[in-house]
C-alpha cells in the first residue's frame, strides 16, 4: 500500500494530466516562490518591526494574511477552465484599460506615484491586473492569428499598438517597472508563437 501512495504521489508531483486546469510544473514554481518570498520578509523585516511595534513578527503575521488569502484567490480561480477567461478576454482587457484611467483620477499618491486605488483596508494597483488582461488577451489573440503572425511581416503592428496604449498609461503614473515587465511579456509570448525577429527588423 505505501509503495503504491509513494507511486500516485510521484506520479501527481511529476505529471500533469491533459484534462488538467493547470501546469502542475508551474504550481510547484509557484508555490516555491511564495515560500521563498515569505522566509525573505520575515528576515528582512524583523529589526524594523521590532523597533516600531515591538513585535518582530508583526511584518510578518500580516504577509502570511495576505498569503492565506492569496491562495484562496488562488484556488478559486485555478478551477476555472481556460475556455472561460477565452471567452472573457476582450471584457478582461477593457476592465482592466478602464482601472488604469481610473486611478490617475483617484488614485492615491505615494512617493510621488500614482499607482493604488483605495479600497477601505486595502490598496488596489491596477498594473497587476494589466499585466493578467495582457496574458489573456494576447494568448487569444496568437490562437486566432498563428499563421498570419508567423508569415506576414507587419502581423505584429496590433499587438504593439495594444501594448504601447497600456505603457503609455503606465508610464502617467509612473510606473517604469510594469511597463518593462508588460513590454517583455508580449515580446516573450511573440517568439514562444513563433514571430520571427526579422519580422521587427524589415
Amino acid at each position: 500500500m505505501l509503495e503504491r501512495l509513494k507511486t500516485e504521489w510521484d506520479k501527481w508531483v511529476r505529471l500533469t494530466p491533459a484534462n488538467s486546469l493547470y501546469d502542475r510544473t508551474l504550481l510547484w514554481l509557484f508555490f516555491g516562490l511564495l515560500v521563498i518570498g515569505f522566509i525573505m520578509v520575515t528576515s528582512a523585516s524583523i529589526p524594523v518591526s521590532t523597533r516600531l511595534n515591538n513585535d518582530p513578527f508583526y511584518f510578518a503575521v500580516r504577509d502570511g494574511v495576505y498569503l492565506a488569502a492569496a491562495l484562496f484567490a488562488f484556488v478559486t480561480i485555478v478551477q476555472i477552465p481556460t475556455e472561460s477567461w477565452e471567452k472573457r478576454n476582450v471584457l478582461f482587457f477593457l476592465v482592466s484599460l478602464a482601472f488604469l484611467v481610473i486611478v490617475l483620477i483617484f488614485g492615491r499618491s505615494i512617493n510621488g506615484a500614482v499607482r493604488w486605488i483605495p479600497l477601505g483596508p486595502v490598496n488596489f494597483q491596477p498594473a497587476e491586473l494589466a499585466k493578467l488582461a495582457i496574458i489573456c488577451y494576447f494568448s487569444s489573440f496568437y490562437v486566432r492569428k498563428y499563421d498570419e503572425m508567423r508569415t506576414k511581416r507587419l502581423s505584429f503592428i496590433r499587438p504593439m499598438v495594444i501594448l504601447s496604449i497600456f505603457g503609455f498609461l503606465l508610464l502617467l503614473q509612473p510606473d517604469l517597472g510594469s511597463t518593462f515587465v508588460l513590454f517583455m511579456l508580449t515580446f516573450a509570448m511573440l517568439f514562444i508563437m513563433g514571430a520571427r525577429v526579422m519580422q521587427f527588423l524589415f
